[in-house]
């Protein structure tokens, strides 16, 4: 309660005390019993062979518990692909045009193309071919360090080492429809109109259908959904 310079934290604090009437009044640790109990909880002895201490320390993750799942190396991807590109049919039309020195060949420029070890690139990426296009954003996607990406990190780990033509609008249209994306991350769409409310209905209910689905998780003491289905027919 000295005069002091204070952080804002400290200010808010004080903002919220100086409502009150009140004193702060020092207590020792025999009198205090459970803060004392508190500090004291890190001085256990962790050696103790307790049940208490053993399950604190125990292994949960074991081998034999893990789901191991391979997941192909960049090296090996990367490798994959160039054995396409030298296979490719259209890879093999775009390196014969570039041998006869043309600048263009089906709408696309070859301007900046070059061929190392019969291997098609393009200002030192590796030309994809079709066919490898979806498996190479599954790798990349899916099973890279940062699993699920969004479009413009995506679009980064593709351009490093790989390029085909209009490549970042598949990307943005495989994220739009990858499922776990739509699941997991917040929407960046503009707001949704309201939904349109349904018609009177202007005759009475025939007959009622009623669907039960059951076994789910309890929520408020209940695990079972009913919905409602009624046909109506004229007066």
């Amino acid at each position: 309660m000295k005069n002091k310079q204070l952080t804002w934290h400290q200010v808010n604090y004080l903002d919220i005390l100086f409502k009150f009437n009140f004193q702060i009044i020092f207590q020792s640790d025999k009198i205090n019993i459970k803060v004392d109990a508190l500090i004291r909880m890190s001085l256990i002895n962790v050696s103790e062979s307790t049940q208490r201490t053993e399950n604190c320390y125990q292994i949960i993750l074991t081998f034999n518990r893990i789901n191991i799942l391979t997941i192909e190396s960049e090296v090996d991807l990367y490798q994959r692909v160039k054995d396409v590109n030298k296979m490719n049919e259209l890879c093999n039309e775009y390196k014969q045009a570039i041998r006869e020195n043309k600048l263009k060949l089906h709408s696309t420029e070859l301007k900046h193309c070059k061929i190392i070890d019969d291997v098609l690139f393009r200002k030192n990426l590796l030309w994809v071919s079709e066919k490898m296009h979806m498996k190479l954003l599954k790798k990349i996607h899916d099973q890279s360090f940062i699993s699920y990406s969004d479009n413009q990190k995506t679009i980064d780990l593709v351009q490093r080492f790989y390029y085909w033509s209009n490549h970042w609008a598949m990307i943005k249209c495989y994220i739009w429809n990858c499922h776990v994306c739509q699941r997991s991350k917040t929407s960046r769409d503009s707001i949704n109109e309201l939904l349109h409310s349904l018609s009177i209905s202007q005759k009475c209910w025939k007959d009622i259908i009623m669907n039960f689905i059951i076994e789910l998780l309890l929520s408020k003491d209940y695990n079972i959904i009913v919905s409602s289905l009624r046909n109506a027919q004229s007066h």
